[in-house]
């Protein structure tokens, strides 16, 4: 046999109340690390959630940047194509003006006796 070491604790007892403390212990150790646990999890939820909004809200603000870009490069070209219609429409002759033109230059082609250009406009 061997003998009791002095260092060594004796072993208690079990009683109810020694049984009760032990699973309390047990038990509300457990929830406090079972609630530390579910709060850091939703925690990272929510950090995560905020991360998502911060680069929804940055990649929103690109595709407005980029339809205002758009727009603005849109207007000019607008503008341009127009101030090109109204260059046109102010600076070219009418068909009128042009056979009119045609006929005197035919007319002194004719009363100077050169041989006329091949036209096409008649």
């Amino acid at each position: 046999m061997k003998k009791p070491n002095s260092k060594q604790k004796q072993a208690a007892p079990l009683t109810m109340e020694g049984v009760t403390k032990m699973v309390k212990k047990v038990v509300f150790d457990s929830q406090e690390e079972l609630a530390m646990m579910v709060k850091r999890g939703f925690d990272a939820v929510d950090q995560r959630f905020e991360e998502v909004d911060k680069k929804f809200v940055s990649l929103e603000k690109k595709f407005d940047d980029k339809i205002d870009n758009m727009e603005s490069r849109f207007n000019q070209k607008i503008d341009g194509l127009t101030n090109r219609i109204d260059d046109l429409s102010l600076n070219r002759a009418t068909r009128e003006q042009f056979l009119l033109l045609d006929h005197r230059v035919g007319r002194i082609e004719q009363h100077l006796k050169i041989e006329p250009k091949i036209r096409t406009v008649k």
